[in-house]
């Protein structure tokens, strides 16, 4: 039971545990004012001293409702300022078992226990940008073996790019993809599109390069702003060689 108690009031916020200290000592300021005289007037005639045992026995009175609340005032405290902890302890405990998504929590006070929660809030975020990394890099290899297969059974130039565009439009998810050849007065003439590049937000133009040099690039634009990682852009880079 002690070490329960103990546990109970280690995980509570410092401002916590100074009010418990404040009524703590407040309940043993109030007890010694009713007890210490009322012993020391034990040895003494109650009839001699009748007026001053009443007046203690006031005072013992005083107390005991001082201390009633004490008690009252610091447990209301207490679940106060617990509160917020053991809402975020039974958010979390939902998310582990997979009973809800894992999602921020809110920081409803600057103080211990919202750190703590502001701690676990940017280990969500890290989480759900490796997550959505990870979709990337899985969408982007899955879009290569696509491609890669349709090059090896490809006939026709116009037929192959059009394909490809449309691949990754499609099953890469992106928004737009085109592909143009660069002119002799180094204009791009599109060749082949899929898609809408309307609402954009970022996008990538990969070069298209032969043994001749730079003939053209493939664009491809994606609703994401941060759409191109690294690692996404590597395999990227790796279909437009392959093209």
């Amino acid at each position: 039971m002690f070490h329960a108690l103990y546990e109970r009031l280690r995980r509570m916020p410092l401002r916590a545990r100074l009010v418990l200290l404040t009524a703590g000592m407040v309940v043993v300021f109030v007890w010694t004012l009713a007890l210490v005289p009322a012993l020391f007037s034990a040895l003494f005639s109650d009839i001699a001293f009748a007026p001053e045992i009443a007046f203690l026995r006031s005072t013992f009175v005083v107390a005991v409702l001082l201390t009633l609340v004490s008690i009252f005032a610091v447990r209301w405290t207490a679940q106060r300022m617990l509160l917020p902890l053991e809402e975020a302890g039974w958010a979390m405990q939902r998310m582990s078992d997979g009973e809800a998504p894992l999602a921020p929590l809110p920081i409803r006070r600057e103080d211990e226990v919202g750190r703590m929660i502001g701690h676990f809030n940017r280990l969500i975020e890290d989480r759900a940008r490796q997550e959505v990394s990870l979709k990337r890099m899985n969408r982007a290899l899955r879009l290569l073996s696509e491609c890669n297969a349709v090059l090896i059974h490809a006939e026709r130039e116009q037929s192959l790019l059009d394909e490809i565009c449309r691949l990754i439009v499609e099953s890469g998810g992106y928004r737009k993809a085109w592909v143009g050849y660069v002119e002799t007065n180094g204009e791009a003439r599109p060749v082949s599109q899929a898609g809408d590049a309307a609402g954009h937000r970022s996008s990538v133009a990969l070069p298209l390069v032969t043994e001749q040099g730079t003939i053209g690039a493939l664009t491809i634009c994606s609703d994401d702003a941060d759409a191109f990682g690294v690692d996404e852009m590597a395999l990227l880079q790796e279909l437009a060689d392959d093209l």
